[in-house]
């Protein structure tokens, strides 16, 4: 149940998105109007606009990929080594690292700076390498790798149907913005808004893929193999470890993306890939956090520590204060801010052990200090500390024994 509604919500945003980009796209090419001058109406629909760099639907498509990289991720590393040794296994780990990247790209423009540094060598790359190589291994890989599993091996060809799509609209889109008139190029809307949510959906496909691969054998043992059941062996050392390597490693990538890639800004690519190192880790914590939580602690802290990551995320994010971080609009910074003091207040309010109570304020506290001190020099910083702050309450959290149900 807890997998249906995670994926109809996905679906729902992403055809929500879908139309945002449609309409968006479309009142662009008939208004010749910077967009701070557009209707209030049209303003949010910016936000859903999956072709625009630095709003919630870029964050939500880079979410939405880290999330489906992090699932193949732990299905390689919790499957049995013994289960298979065919070629195809290592496919979880390739295609997570490759997911990974592509949500780095989405809130970064990598593959745009890539252009502007070798336009013809880059695309003629990612093509053929997409067209011919990708999709035939990731088919090869949900036929042989999750032969056990129908429903995973179907949705892993799904998503490769889709991902085949996308240069075909890609083509139409290419087509309508090259038809004489405005009127002529409205169906370049239609096209862009298909074939970027198309790209969605065939990452949802490929999240459910791994998420119905995990909890399909995560019961019992594999056929015919004898093997036990998927499992990650978490422990506070490991999980301690895991976060100081990724914070490590954020704030190596914030800091060599702000002092080396910003010169770009000037060329036209508006993504900001410092802002995916502090979003990302914010936003793996939160499922980390939730997932941690369950059968420890009443549901409200986990969820209540969740919400609170997941704003900030997207908040850092979508670069939400290019938008509205405006004196006339600042009421909604406190606003938000106060939301967070909301969460902190549900957090507190069960009965909890006093280490959980602590780290889960502290996080909070950090999350809420990261919003006030938008769009300061020292976000990015605040950011980091945040996740500092969620690691310690998972700990705290990987601390407490489960309740038996």
């Amino acid at each position: 149940m807890a997998l249906r509604v995670l994926f109809v919500s996905l679906v729902l945003v992403s055809l929500l998105c879908f139309v945002s980009t449609w309409r968006v796209v479309d009142f662009w090419l008939h208004n010749d109007v910077d967009w701070r001058d557009w209707p209030l109406a049209y303003k949010l629909m910016l936000q859903g606009n999956l072709a625009q760099e630095n709003v919630l639907g870029a964050w939500f498509s880079s979410m939405l990929l880290l999330m489906a990289g992090a699932a193949f991720l732990l299905c390689f590393a919790a499957e049995p080594r013994d289960a298979g040794k065919s070629v195809f296994r290592f496919g979880w780990l390739l295609f997570g690292l490759v997911f990974v990247g592509l949500s780095l790209d989405e809130l970064g423009s990598f593959h745009e700076r890539l252009a502007l540094w070798q336009p013809d060598a880059a695309w003629r790359l990612m093509i053929v390498g997409f067209i011919l190589v990708v999709p035939v291994y990731m088919t090869g890989f949900g036929l042989v790798q999750l032969r056990r599993s129908r429903a995973g091996a179907g949705l892993i060809v799904l998503g490769v149907a889709c991902f085949s799509l996308i240069p075909v609209y890609e083509h139409f889109e290419i087509m309508g913005l090259a038809a004489p008139g405005v009127p002529g190029r409205s169906g370049h809307a239609l096209w862009t808004a298909a074939e970027e949510t198309t790209e969605l959906l065939g990452m949802i496909a490929f999240l459910a893929a791994a998420l119905v691969f995990a909890a399909t054998f995560s019961h019992r043992p594999m056929a015919g193999s004898g093997a036990p059941r998927l499992s990650l062996r978490l422990s506070p050392p490991v999980l301690a470890g895991a976060y100081l390597i990724v914070v490590g490693l954020a704030a190596a990538g914030a800091y060599a993306s702000r002092r080396w890639l910003a010169v770009l800004e000037e060329d036209g690519v508006n993504g900001l890939p410092e802002n995916w190192f502090v979003g990302a880790p914010l936003f793996l914590s939160a499922l980390v956090v939730l997932a941690l939580s369950q059968g420890r602690v009443h549901r409200s802290f986990g969820w209540a520590i969740a919400f609170s990551a997941v704003l900030v995320s997207a908040l850092v994010g979508a670069d939400i204060q290019k938008f509205f971080w405006s004196e006339e609009m600042a009421w909604l910074k406190w606003g938000l801010a106060g939301a967070l003091a909301v969460a902190g207040i549900i957090a507190l309010m069960p009965r909890s052990a006093l280490a959980v109570r602590i780290t889960g304020l502290a996080a909070i506290a950090a999350l809420a200090v990261t919003v006030a001190a938008m769009p300061g020099p020292h976000t990015l910083a605040l950011g980091l500390v945040a996740v500092l702050g969620l690691g310690s309450c998972g700990l705290a959290l990987l601390t407490q024994p489960v309740e038996e149900h």
